[in-house]
Protein backbone atom coordinates (compact mmCIF):
# COMPACT_ATOMS: atom_id res chain seq x y z
CA UNK A 1 0.00 0.00 0.00
CA UNK A 2 1.32 3.42 -0.96
CA UNK A 3 1.61 5.96 1.87
CA UNK A 4 2.22 9.05 -0.28
CA UNK A 5 -0.80 11.32 -0.40
CA UNK A 6 -2.33 12.45 -3.66
CA UNK A 7 -1.25 16.01 -2.87
CA UNK A 8 2.35 14.97 -2.19
CA UNK A 9 2.50 13.06 -5.48
CA UNK A 10 1.01 16.01 -7.38
CA UNK A 11 3.50 18.43 -5.82
CA UNK A 12 6.41 16.12 -6.64
CA UNK A 13 5.22 15.84 -10.24
CA UNK A 14 4.84 19.61 -10.58
CA UNK A 15 1.05 19.52 -10.94
CA UNK A 16 -0.19 23.15 -10.84
CA UNK A 17 -3.45 21.94 -9.29
CA UNK A 18 -1.63 20.44 -6.29
CA UNK A 19 -2.43 23.27 -3.87
CA UNK A 20 -6.16 22.71 -4.31
CA UNK A 21 -5.78 19.11 -3.20
CA UNK A 22 -4.93 20.15 0.36
CA UNK A 23 -7.12 21.52 3.11
CA UNK A 24 -8.70 24.97 2.88
CA UNK A 25 -7.26 27.82 4.99
CA UNK A 26 -9.55 26.87 7.90
CA UNK A 27 -7.58 23.62 8.16
CA UNK A 28 -10.55 21.27 7.82
CA UNK A 29 -13.20 20.17 5.37
CA UNK A 30 -16.77 21.40 5.76
CA UNK A 31 -19.06 19.57 8.15
CA UNK A 32 -22.84 19.26 7.81
CA UNK A 33 -23.36 21.79 10.62
CA UNK A 34 -21.41 24.40 8.61
CA UNK A 35 -24.03 24.13 5.87
CA UNK A 36 -26.89 23.91 8.38
CA UNK A 37 -25.90 27.19 10.06
CA UNK A 38 -26.08 29.01 6.73
CA UNK A 39 -29.44 27.40 5.95
CA UNK A 40 -30.77 28.46 9.36
CA UNK A 41 -29.57 32.00 8.76
CA UNK A 42 -31.41 32.14 5.42
CA UNK A 43 -34.54 30.77 7.10
CA UNK A 44 -34.42 33.55 9.69
CA UNK A 45 -35.66 37.12 9.50
CA UNK A 46 -32.04 38.30 9.69
CA UNK A 47 -31.64 37.43 6.01
CA UNK A 48 -34.85 39.09 4.79
CA UNK A 49 -32.99 41.62 2.64
CA UNK A 50 -30.65 39.16 0.91
CA UNK A 51 -31.66 38.19 -2.62
CA UNK A 52 -30.01 36.46 -5.55
CA UNK A 53 -26.67 35.64 -3.98
CA UNK A 54 -24.45 32.58 -4.29
CA UNK A 55 -22.80 31.65 -1.01
CA UNK A 56 -19.76 29.41 -0.85
CA UNK A 57 -19.24 27.35 2.30
CA UNK A 58 -15.73 26.10 1.55
CA UNK A 59 -13.51 27.28 4.38
CA UNK A 60 -11.86 29.90 2.19
CA UNK A 61 -10.69 27.45 -0.49
CA UNK A 62 -11.93 29.66 -3.34
CA UNK A 63 -10.07 32.70 -2.02
CA UNK A 64 -6.87 30.80 -1.22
Amino acid sequence: RESTSRRERALAEGDPGAPVLGLPPTGRVARPDDIARLALFFASEQSDHITGQAWSVDGGAVMH
